[in-house]
């Protein structure tokens, strides 16, 4: 069945191309794709399959039967793009002035219509009912929960998403278990003071001073109010105020976006910049009111369906063409962290040091057998001179044999070991 499939898409890979440059042609933006929906269903009729469209706005469904039909696989692809003006001069590019496909969209509609054709072609061997599902306004806050309130999702047990990612070489798959994106949060900050003039600010009450102790004492929040071993990123991206050079500035705005894993950390967080705001506005004798619009929630993949994309990709592909790297350096990441150990400017050349090491290590592989024996000495004096550094270098090296199912070399963890306690 594996060489099946694989001879379906070389057959029809030209073909999988030509509708991806088409998509790519007419893009389009938000719930607004009439040409984009128009090509999906062409080819969902061509194909033969059943689909649903107006789905929360301007999505479609498609349904494959298979065998069992008490379980249902969505696979999921967004289709809008972003209002960018295409400059790449492709025989293809945009026909759409002031927006271009330059996220990928094009690809992700087209590799579902491209598994659409070849799954219908080989319904018989389904083992399940598979629901395509084209989503509109990932772009945007929009798209996901309109399709879902729609019924897109009713009777699907669990969902398969991709993304295209330009760092990884073509033909390769990569995945990643747990967190893999952030929720997003965009943050309003409003500082009201008291307008004056320049020189006598003892008359007024400036909004920019205060808008500006705000800032720094919101970095305090993710340093000082949040625990090390979570993910909160805060970027305060735009500020504007003040009239004149010479007037001390009534009113302050800045804007910016939070990016949070947990969404119990994002409540947390939320409450204390509340307060942060507030209370420092009142204590330069102004008021400050924060606002936030929540956009999506954390992507955090299933372990066990990331196991089912990770055997797949190597009983079809081959364990070359499975990108592990970046898992790895996550999980090692979290060795770490668990153990307390940051990047910080005495430490930085041990750090990157370790850093510089692990990624070689993870790009050569394939030493001799012969060099591993000289180093089963050293490893034991070693683990018995630094016992912290060698439980913490085994748990790295151990993620790395795992999930590169390699049996490595004693004398990597040897370096590993050492780089570690360089940082302890």
């Amino acid at each position: 069945m594996d060489k099946d499939i694989l001879e379906c898409i070389e057959k029809n890979s030209n073909f999988f191309i030509d509708i991806r440059r088409e998509l790519h042609q007419y893009p389009e933006l938000g719930f607004e794709l009439p040409k984009t929906t128009e090509i999906v269903e062409k080819y969902l009729n061509e194909f033969g399959i059943e689909y649903r469209n107006k789905i929360g706005v301007s999505g479609i469904i498609a349904d494959i039967k298979g065998k069992d039909q008490t379980i249902t696989i969505g696979l999921r692809a967004d289709m809008d793009a972003l209002p960018i003006e295409e400059k790449t001069g492709t025989s293809y590019c945009s026909k759409n002035s002031g927006n271009m496909h330059a996220c990928g969209h094009d690809a992700h509609t087209a590799i579902l219509l491209g598994v659409a054709k070849i799954l219908s072609s080989k319904k018989e061997f389904l083992p399940c009912n598979v629901r395509l599902i084209f989503q509109p306004a990932e772009e945007t806050t929009g798209g996901a929960a309109p399709m879902i309130e729609d019924k897109a999702l009713d009777g699907v047990d669990c969902i398969f998403g991709l993304h295209v990612d330009e760092d990884l070489e073509c033909g390769k798959i990569g995945i990643k278990y747990g967190a893999v994106n952030a929720s997003s949060t965009d943050v309003k900050i409003e500082v009201e003071g008291k307008s004056c003039h320049g020189a006598y600010p003892s008359d007024g009450v400036d909004a920019i001073v205060t808008m500006a102790a705000i800032i720094m004492g919101i970095q305090t929040v993710i340093s000082r109010n949040t625990d090390a071993r979570e993910a909160v990123v805060i970027n305060l991206g735009k500020i504007s105020g003040g009239t004149k050079e010479n007037i001390v500035p009534q009113n302050v705005l800045c804007t910016g976006t939070m990016r949070i894993l947990s969404e119990d950390v994002k409540a947390k967080t939320k409450s204390r910049l509340k307060d942060m705001v507030e209370y420092t506005a009142k204590a330069y004798g102004g008021s400050g009111k924060i606002t936030f619009k929540d956009s999506y929630i954390a992507l955090i993949n299933n372990d066990e369906f990331v196991d089912i994309v990770k055997e797949n990709t190597i009983s079809l592909l081959g364990m070359k063409n499975l990108e592990v790297k970046k898992n790895i350096l996550h999980l090692v990441d979290g060795v770490l962290e668990k153990n307390n150990i940051k990047r910080t400017s005495e430490n930085s050349s041990f750090y990157d040091r370790f850093m510089i090491h692990l990624n070689y290590f993870l790009d050569s592989l394939n030493r001799s057998e012969n060099e591993n024996k000289s180093w089963l000495e050293i490893e034991k004096q070693v683990r018995l001179t630094y016992p912290l550094a060698y439980r913490i270098g085994s748990d790295i090296y151990d993620i790395v044999t795992r999930e590169m199912e390699v049996d490595s070399y004693k004398c990597e963890k040897v370096f590993l070991v050492l780089h570690i306690q360089r940082l302890l």
